[in-house]
């Protein structure tokens, strides 16, 4: 399994979260689990992948929850919650490097 490298600054730390907002994933500087959720039948071939994916979403949801004041670092630890869950569930993570 590849490895997730967390931004090294706030510049790509921005990157991750204007990417995050440009999906769907962050609205007004919070993190809309529902659309992550919706997502994970676009990511994942089996429907028991689906529902692990599924799980990950509630469990971030239960961590990463509430209005951010910033939406570099919420994008951060909204995609470093997903990557630390999808491990624990045995699911692939996507690479992600901002080096």
């Amino acid at each position: 399994m590849k490895t997730y490298t967390p931004p090294a600054d706030k510049e790509k730390e921005c990157a991750v979260g204007c990417v995050m907002e440009k999906l769907g994933f962050i609205k007004d500087v919070t993190m809309i689990w529902d659309v992550v959720k919706a997502s994970n039948p676009d990511r994942y071939d089996t429907p028991e992948n689906v529902e692990k994916a599924n799980q990950v979403v509630d469990a971030c949801a239960k961590i990463v929850s509430g209005k951010g004041t910033d939406l570099c670092e919420l994008g951060v630890k909204g995609i470093t919650c997903l990557r630390d869950q999808t491990e624990k569930a045995q699911l692939q993570f996507p690479h992600f490097s901002f080096e």
